[in-house]
């Protein structure tokens, strides 16, 4: 909800969200472009208040399947204070291989 309706992360929702227990907020960020400035500010506010924020991604054919795009991505949850945990692979057809160069740890890893 932060990402796609930041209007509604309010004060009220905060408060309502923040707990002596141990609470998890994850969002759904596909592309950078995602992260506006009203999203990161309404992950800002969780976050302030204590609630960590988890991220999940989506590879997605012609939309952020390219190194540079993911780099930007995890990149951009990383200043906006938000943790990247998961990428699932989405693909039109389950038989279409997974790219090699997606499952890189490092350059030197070819």
């Amino acid at each position: 909800m932060p990402v796609a309706d930041p209007e509604r992360v309010t004060d009220e929702l905060v408060l309502a969200i923040k707990s002596s227990k141990a609470t998890y907020v994850a969002v759904h960020v596909n592309h950078p472009r995602e992260l506006s400035h009203a999203a990161r500010t309404a992950c800002a506010r969780l976050i302030d208040a204590g609630i960590p924020l988890l991220s999940q991604s989506v590879l997605l054919k012609g939309v952020n399947d390219d190194v540079a795009t993911l780099e930007a991505l995890m990149r951009a949850l990383i200043e906006a204070r938000i943790h990247p945990i998961i990428c699932t692979i989405s693909t039109s057809r389950r038989d279409e291989p997974f790219p090699r160069a997606h499952c890189r740890r490092s350059k030197t890893d070819a």
